[in-house]
């Protein structure tokens, strides 16, 4: 497998070609100090794990939440006749940056006007043309920083998944209504032993 924590930064556009479904493998090399990087190439944003719920395991309608059990009590209050809540945690796609290379392909194809026999191609030798890339990425990826949150709307798909789960409204209700039981358990066993104490000071 890739190890792509040891890749420069041009390195990993040409190995991730910005193609988002690579994170997958790219996020088993432990990407501690690629990530960033990765996560400007593919679209997915590795830090922003939040909790989400709701009815069914398709559509999360309740979220985001900073914990499980607000998760849990945001899909009881919205959907109190479910008969099971479905809870996830979960960090939300991004617009990923567009690509150098399609930018370059995209302006030799479109050159037609420029040129009156076949469409020309590159000159730059490998290395030239890698770095002609690299410098593009980063600009294209300091652009979509700026302007991602006002130029597009949010994605509404999740990008990595975890701690799904699923719980029957039963056991939630049975462990809501131990609870109290418990609490007046406790007292009562505290009020008794106080009564006791207070007898052998007597």
């Amino acid at each position: 497998m890739t190890d792509y924590t040891k890749m420069s930064y041009g390195e990993l556009y040409h190995a991730l070609g910005g193609n988002g479904y690579r994170w997958a493998e790219a996020s088993q090399t432990g990407l501690s100090q690629a990530e960033p990087e990765v996560s400007a190439l593919t679209g997915f944003d590795p830090s922003r794990w939040q909790w989400w719920s709701g009815p069914d395991d398709e559509i999360y309608r309740c979220g985001p939440c900073a914990t499980r059990e607000e998760a849990i009590s945001e899909a009881q209050s919205n959907y109190d006749d479910a008969e099971v809540i479905y809870v996830v945690e979960a960090t939300s796609q991004i617009w990923p940056a567009p690509s150098a290379r399609s930018v370059i392909d995209d302006m030799f194809e479109n050159s037609e006007d420029l040129f009156s026999d076949d469409y020309p191609e590159p000159i730059g030798t490998n290395a030239q043309m890698q770095e002609a890339e690299s410098e593009l990425q980063a600009a294209l990826d300091c652009w979509m920083d700026k302007w991602r949150h006002v130029v597009f709307p949010e994605p509404t798909r999740f990008g990595r998944t975890r701690n799904e789960e699923a719980i029957f409204a039963s056991a939630i209700e049975a462990r809501s209504d131990a609870t109290p039981q418990s609490g007046a358990a406790e007292g009562e066993s505290a009020t008794a032993e106080s009564r006791d104490a207070q007898g052998e000071q007597q």
